[in-house]
């Protein structure tokens, strides 16, 4: 059996340390570079794809992969994640996505398996790794030369979302508390807190935020998200107001002025259902 081609996405140098895997089937990734070695921000898909991610980031570093940063539990973050433990890699995650890992990852690996059947091969050899050191609020790895300081964030995305923060190179690693042009996947979201916690992150003096999906962005584009969470919200919550169903909400909710972003027909009626359920408890 010919084994899947994996797109892991172009290397972005973003200066000073900092690079970025953008455009990567499906997410996007990071690393950053010190005197005493690499952090790398998720590990994208499969165990394929993270050892396409070593091969890459071997390219623009020659000091050890010390340590795998995971911002959050979605597969699409940290099925790779193996590739870089059997090098020595530490994982580290929040507290609460190690817990989460450990109560669903067996359930979405087989229903990514099933989403994925062309990647069936590659799903084949992943076993689930979880994160042998955790946090709770903040932390700071010292590279050599380069800081970053990872630090929870809240509940937006899913439970337990964290974001990478390197000063030196004005970049902040969002993960999917970003996706930029497109609609956010919304399953574990929490909207109302998911803008605020964009507002939070828009307080941050950087120069790129490198979301989960999407292009390489700035502050800018954490905005332009915000402000499509706000709409959403409000366009939602005046409907349901009036005593609308959920099938009447979703015909009703004008968000034209999205539609040229990414996945707007397979992902906005979730998100209107999820705002719906947010507001209604229903």
């Amino acid at each position: 059996m010919t084994t899947p081609a994996v797109r892991i996405g172009d290397v972005t140098n973003l200066g000073n340390g900092a690079y970025a895997f953008i455009g990567g089937d499906p997410a996007n990734a990071g690393f950053v570079v010190g005197r005493d070695g690499v952090l790398v921000i998720d590990s994208q898909l499969t165990p394929a794809h993270g050892r396409a991610m070593v091969e890459q980031i071997a390219q623009h570093a020659s000091v050890p992969m010390r340590v795998l940063f995971l911002t959050h539990y979605h597969g699409d973050h940290v099925y790779g994640s193996q590739a870089f433990s059997d090098r020595g890699a530490v994982v580290i995650s929040h507290r609460g996505t190690r817990a989460l890992l450990e109560e669903r990852g067996p359930d979405m690996i087989e229903r990514s398996a099933q989403q994925r059947p062309e990647l069936a091969p590659l799903f084949a050899e992943l076993r689930l790794v979880l994160p042998t050191v955790t946090f709770e609020d903040r932390i700071t790895f010292h590279l050599g030369g380069v800081d970053v300081n990872a630090h929870f964030a809240g509940w937006g995305h899913t439970p337990y979302d964290c974001v990478a923060h390197v000063p030196s190179a004005r970049v902040l690693y969002a993960g999917d508390l970003l996706f930029n042009k497109g609609i956010p996947v919304v399953r574990d979201a929490n909207i109302s807190q998911w803008i605020n916690l964009v507002r939070y992150l828009e307080t941050i003096d950087v120069d790129h935020v490198i979301g989960g999906h999407g292009p390489a962005g700035t502050r800018a584009d954490l905005g332009e998200l915000r402000v499509f969470l706000e709409r959403l919200l409000e366009r939602v919550q005046a409907e349901a107001a009036r005593g609308r169903s959920l099938d009447e909400v979703k015909a009703a909710v004008p968000m034209e002025e999205y539609r040229r972003w990414g996945r707007y027909e397979a992902l906005l009626p979730p998100a209107i259902e999820k705002v719906y359920q947010n507001l209604t408890g229903r």
